[in-house]
């Protein structure tokens, strides 16, 4: 379809999320949404009620009543009630307590099954890791790099938090990949081989803390932002 030409029938499946909410003052929550359904045939109001009712939204309230993350409630509901087969989410979770993040992941994951797509910006990477298949990473406005999830995710390799008065700066060099940080005899380290050759290394010497975890996606996605030659 034609972006110009086609554009009312365009939005009719396309559900937008803005990263700041605003609205008049003294609409209420209910007129909001009557007004929003009033843009679509064919509405389900079960549906809506559904929506409303799992967003937890106080139909009564005027908007000058809410708080960011009710107003942020209504911005949901509304790009949601007409099924729409594309939603964009500008940093959707803003504002929200963690139940609601989790209700609204939840709303999310069943636009999915459904086979919906769902655009999501945002800045918190667990939570990308969570929802999405595939991300991209944009560094001054360019797209440096798209990752599947699923892939990239399995690439991961190990984060090493070590401290130990034994053991010097050099021996953490031929044990790891990369040192992420130092600081006094406290080291964390990129691990990539099996994890028995490093337990049998460490137990040379006296090990006062140690922790071993997966890198996350804000390990690889630093590795973007820090390499100033990309």
């Amino acid at each position: 379809m034609d972006i110009v030409k086609d554009s009312d029938k365009i939005k009719e499946y396309i559900g937008y999320v803005p990263s700041e909410v605003r609205y008049y003052d003294d609409i209420k929550v209910k007129d909001m949404i009557e007004y929003s359904q009033s843009f679509y045939p064919n509405i389900n109001k079960k549906d809506t009620d559904k929506i409303c009712n799992e967003l937890e939204l106080d139909m009564n309230k005027k908007m000058r009543e809410l708080s960011l993350g009710n107003k942020k409630k209504v911005s949901i509901a509304q790009a949601l009630i007409h099924n729409p087969k594309l939603l964009i989410l500008d940093e959707p979770t803003n504002g929200l307590d963690p139940l609601m993040q989790k209700r609204l992941f939840n709303l999310l994951m069943k636009e999915k099954e459904k086979g919906n797509t769902v655009f999501l910006s945002s800045h918190n990477l667990v939570e990308v890791q969570n929802l999405c298949d595939r991300v991209a990473v944009i560094k001054d406005g360019y797209i440096v790099d798209i990752l599947e999830i699923e892939k990239a995710t399995n690439k991961l390799k190990l984060k090493v938090t070590l401290k130990s008065e034994e053991i010097k700066e050099c021996d953490i060099l031929k044990l790891s990949d990369k040192i992420l940080n130092k600081e006094n005899n406290l080291y964390t380290f990129i691990y990539s081989k099996e994890i028995d050759t490093l337990v049998k290394e460490i137990s040379r010497y006296k090990v006062e803390e140690l922790l071993i975890e997966k890198e996350n996606l804000e390990d690889v996605f630093l590795n973007y932002y820090e390499n100033e030659e990309m």
